[in-house]
């Protein structure tokens, strides 16, 4: 065999081989070709064998090479490598890709396609080169015009309305319409509509703040148009029972069956709930949506598993027709929360009438809003004036007519009264005593009174009992007592007078007298006078009390108790 000038393997391509073997060969052959090789050389265990076959030792670690050199040499993995007189070692070849293995056999001109994920493993494609063939567009197309197909070729696309630009902005020359397969379109994430939104067809809206609407009125019950009269209306959760914290971990949703089972929640949770039959809880964050709304409450089961079920579809149906009635059957039940709530509603019933209502558990007791007419300007028994003007609504609530000249709006009672400026209004309870003596020594008793005289108003002081004299509006009264007593003959005795309020005397309101006997043929009569003025409360209540030590003493008639104010 000759070797070609500046070749020792003639036209052999074996890139870093092939530069291997020419350096190897350098040592025995001459680069010019001049010296030719028949049949094997042999090389110590090496051995270069014709023209095609080189073979070396394995070696399980490489040998450094003398400065400026390297060294190329097999090793036991069946792979060439190169090591520098640094000792780096570096395999032939090597790449950060790696081998790619494909499979046994191909169908020819098939492209190949990667098999798995590793980007070493490749496989028949099964699809052949010829059968891709050229895309074919038109002459010209918009710029940012999203590409779509034209016919069923897969070879010829054109231009579409679709815009999308280079900073992401979707427009269109013309509408767009979604219309998919499934009926579904959904946007994860959130979505700002800064036009007009138009919907045509049932709208579900789960979470809105800041609802604005333009339009006059709101269209409830669209589409009703057979059947009895139907009711409608809103709730507002307006207080929720924070005690009833139920969060749940898992558990499932059942759907009610009609006629056999009503809907049920199993679930558990880290709080305890207390449910009863008939409250009103809140369903919230439910996986399915449809699971979320205001549901009654028909049994409850607490415990680690808790089972909750609800009024609707089942045996037994709702209360209220603003309530859910059904669970769609969902194996997953978290986030949910359930809470129970207190609700408010305005509603029209099945007669047309607003009515408003509220509470936490069924049934809500409704009111129907007044839709009678009132005229114009609305009498006084109507919660009005009667007036038109702000001054003669004044003038006539306050019967200013029927004032003097310098007379101030005060209050009597409840009333409101003209007076005037300074004036009091004295207040008083005349009660007269007709009883000939004091029996029992050394006892207080709240004398009793045998006849009444009502001088002026019942609304301030009344008369409680044949004891008692209440007092109905607070301010200062002046309380007082006198009455004229006549002692026992041959002895001398004592008297005690209290005046007392709520059973206590009051400060001054006390007094004692010695009572001395006199000839059985003399007068020896004895007058005795208290008075005391003090604050005093809504529902106090005013007494005489009396009390002697020695002989009995006779109480003449024309005793009186006198009780003015208020001041």
């Amino acid at each position: 065999m000759s070797f070609q000038q500046d070749r020792f393997l003639g036209g052999s391509s074996g890139g870093d081989i092939e530069e291997l073997i020419n350096a190897l060969a350098e040592k025995t052959f001459y680069r010019d070709g001049s010296k030719s090789m028949e049949g094997p050389i042999g090389m110590g265990n090496n051995n270069i064998i014709g023209s095609n076959v080189i073979e070396t030792n394995e070696l399980a670690v490489g040998i450094t090479p003398a400065s400026g050199k390297v060294s190329i040499f097999a090793k036991t993995d069946k792979k060439l490598y190169i090591r520098d007189d640094t000792g780096t070692e570096t395999e032939l070849g090597a790449s950060s890709g790696g081998d790619v293995v494909g499979p046994g056999s191909a169908t020819d001109n098939n492209i190949c396609a990667f098999d798995g994920t590793s980007g070493k493993i490749i496989k028949d494609g099964s699809i052949a080169i010829g059968d891709i063939g050229d895309v074919v567009g038109g002459g010209i197309s918009t710029n940012n015009a999203v590409a779509r197909y034209d016919a069923h070729s897969g070879k010829v696309i054109q231009n579409s309305i679709v815009l999308i630009s280079d900073t992401g902005v979707i427009s269109s020359s013309a509408d767009l319409e979604l219309d998919p397969d499934t009926d579904l379109v959904k946007i994860s994430g959130d979505c700002q509509v800064t036009g007009d939104l138009t919907v045509q067809g049932t709208t579900t809206t789960t979470e809105s703040e800041n609802v604005r609407i333009f339009s006059n009125y709101l269209h409830n019950n669209s589409g009703y148009v057979n059947g009895p009269a139907q009711s409608g209306g809103y709730t507002i959760r307006y207080l929720p029972f924070t005690l009833t914290d139920s969060g749940v971990q898992s558990g499932n949703f059942t759907a009610g069956v009609a006629g056999v089972s009503n809907p049920t929640l199993i679930c558990t949770s880290p709080g305890v709930w207390f449910f009863l039959s008939g409250d009103l809880i809140a369903i919230d964050s439910a996986n399915t949506e449809e699971n979320n709304g205001i549901y009654e409450v028909l049994s409850h089961s607490p415990g680690a598993l808790q089972t909750l079920t609800v009024k609707g579809i089942g045996t037994t149906g709702t209360v209220e027709d603003f309530t859910s009635n059904q669970f769609i059957t969902d194996s997953v039940i978290a986030p949910a929360t359930i809470y129970k709530c207190n609700f408010s509603i305005l509603r029209v019933n099945t007669s047309g009438d607003f009515q408003i209502g509220k509470g936490n558990s069924t049934p809500i007791t409704f009111s129907t809003l007044s839709t009678s007419t009132i005229s114009v300007p609305v009498a006084i028994a109507d919660g009005g004036s009667g007036q038109t003007t702000q001054q003669d609504a004044i003038n006539s609530l306050t019967a200013v007519s029927g004032a003097s000249a310098g007379e101030i709006l005060t209050k009597t009672g409840s009333d409101a009264v003209w007076e005037a400026a300074g004036a009091s209004i004295p207040i008083s309870i005349v009660q007269r005593r007709r009883i000939t003596q004091l029996n029992i020594p050394n006892t207080f008793d709240d004398v009793t009174w045998s006849t009444s005289d009502v001088v002026t108003n019942l609304t301030v002081i009344t008369v409680l009992s044949a004891t008692r004299i209440k007092v109905l509006e607070p301010g200062y009264y002046e309380t007082s007592f006198q009455a004229i007593f006549d002692p026992p003959d041959d002895d001398e005795t004592t008297l005690f007078i209290e005046l007392r309020r709520n059973g206590v005397a009051m400060p001054g309101g006390s007094q004692n007298m010695k009572l001395y006997l006199g000839a059985s043929d003399k007068e020896d009569w004895s007058q005795i006078y208290i008075k005391t003025c003090e604050l005093l409360s809504a529902d106090d209540e005013l007494s005489v009390a009396t009390d002697r030590s020695g002989s009995v003493i006779a109480m003449q008639q024309n005793a009186i108790m006198t009780v003015r104010g208020p001041y």
